[in-house]
């Protein structure tokens, strides 16, 4: 089945109530997309990691969530045809204007009404072209979901750039690196997991010295210890409390 025959079947189908209207927005300015996806797709991996413990044997360590992935097909209309879901604009114009946000270094905004997608993005990928002399263009967008650190974005707009920056954007160099004590650590095995290098008893990183050191004459470390390390003070934790 054709692209065209596919989303036509999919836009008069006898169970279909609702039309999955499609915006994507950027630097405060929306499009509709003239025709819905006749297909999206979204996917998103979590960092779960396989470790091997002496004693134990491997287990499933559950990690945070990766950043979503999303791929939207559907084309822009050189004329109205009577499954647009709004008047079309031109398709070069679209085409324009999303070149120009793919390059703006900003991330847009990807929603579909009826669906749970309504994510902050970047635009990865964009491919378009004609394919059937109708001066129809079809793309293909590819997204991924961007996270504005801190949770939320910064309203205040830069007097240099004009433009408005992620919130907590100094917060990258405090960036704390927190491990669990499993059976059979030692205070270097989980002091090379906080700070995030290899030690070992021969290593000149005065840091990891210091933080070895600091661990063995405050008594150690026991199993289930949360040991944390923030990367710019250097100040290391067990259980919330400095060592």
């Amino acid at each position: 089945m054709s692209f065209l025959s596919s989303l036509l079947s999919s836009l008069t189908a006898s169970n279909s109530t609702t039309v999955a209207r499609t915006y994507l927005s950027c630097n405060g300015d929306t499009i509709q997309f003239p025709v819905p996806p006749a297909k999206f797709d979204v996917d998103v991996k979590q960092g779960n990691e396989i470790i091997n413990i002496n004693n134990l044997g491997e287990l499933n360590m559950l990690g945070k969530t990766g950043l979503l992935h999303m791929q939207l097909l559907s084309f822009l209309p050189a004329q109205d045809y009577p499954f647009c879901v709004c008047t079309p604009s031109d398709p070069y114009t679209y085409v324009s204007t999303i070149d120009a946000w793919r390059t703006s270094g900003k991330p847009a905004r990807v929603s579909i009404a009826g669906t749970p997608v309504n994510y902050a993005v970047s635009i990865d990928q964009f491919k378009w072209g004609e394919h059937d002399g109708t001066n129809d263009v079809y793309f293909t967008l590819d997204f991924t979901e961007y996270k504005f650190i801190g949770g939320a974005v910064d309203t205040t707009i830069s007097s240099t750039t004009g433009l408005k920056d992620r919130t907590d954007a100094s917060s990258i160099s405090n960036v704390l690196q927190s491990v669990t004590v499993y059976p059979g650590d030692s205070i270097g095995d989980v002091v090379g997991r906080a700070v995030g290098k290899t030690v070992s008893l021969g290593t000149n990183d005065s840091k990891i010295l210091a933080a070895y050191k600091v661990l063995a004459k405050s008594g150690g470390i026991k199993v289930g210890d949360i040991v944390t390390y923030a990367k710019s003070s250097g100040v290391l934790k067990v259980n919330g409390t400095s060592v």
